[in-house]
């Protein structure tokens, strides 16, 4: 493929991608248990992901938000018992942030409230399709999460 085809295609991916995000977050967003939000969410996916704790600040770069966001979510998931928020041993002016059991179960039910919609959405993809689909993306968001380094 020539450079400009490339570039013009590079844009067009990131188009698909951009609008297949706005309109998953809706859907999902619509079928959330109770006061959860994306942000929530996306939150909670991220310690079952990587369970360790983690300071506030590593939690707003890995999500590309200002502290005072990430700062803003995490105080409603302390609020509702999600998430433990402790001063960090090592320094007296820092937060450490873990999930909890309820945080880990608020995960679970919203997998269960979405897991209708998203199997209906990819009901008609052929299975090894989703597999490729998900592995391309999956290197392309390596990528791209490396070059933000």
């Amino acid at each position: 493929m020539n450079k400009p085809k490339q570039v013009e295609t590079g844009f067009q991916i990131f188009t698909e991608i951009g609008i297949i995000h706005q309109l998953a977050r809706t859907a999902v967003e619509g079928s959330m248990p109770d006061k959860l939000r994306w942000s929530h969410f996306v939150v909670l996916s991220h310690f079952i992901r990587r369970p360790q704790e983690q300071s506030p600040s590593h939690l707003a770069a890995a999500f590309q938000v200002t502290n005072a966001a990430m700062t803003n979510t995490l105080s409603k998931m302390q609020k509702w018992g999600y998430i433990t928020i402790r001063p960090n041993p090592k320094d007296s002016r820092a937060k450490l942030v873990c999930l909890t059991d309820a945080g880990r179960s608020a995960y679970q039910q919203t997998l269960a409230a979405i897991s209708p919609l998203v199997q209906n959405m990819f009901a008609d993809i052929p299975a090894d399709t989703l597999v490729m689909l998900k592995t391309t993306l999956a290197d392309l968001r390596q990528k791209m999460d490396a070059a933000r380094d």
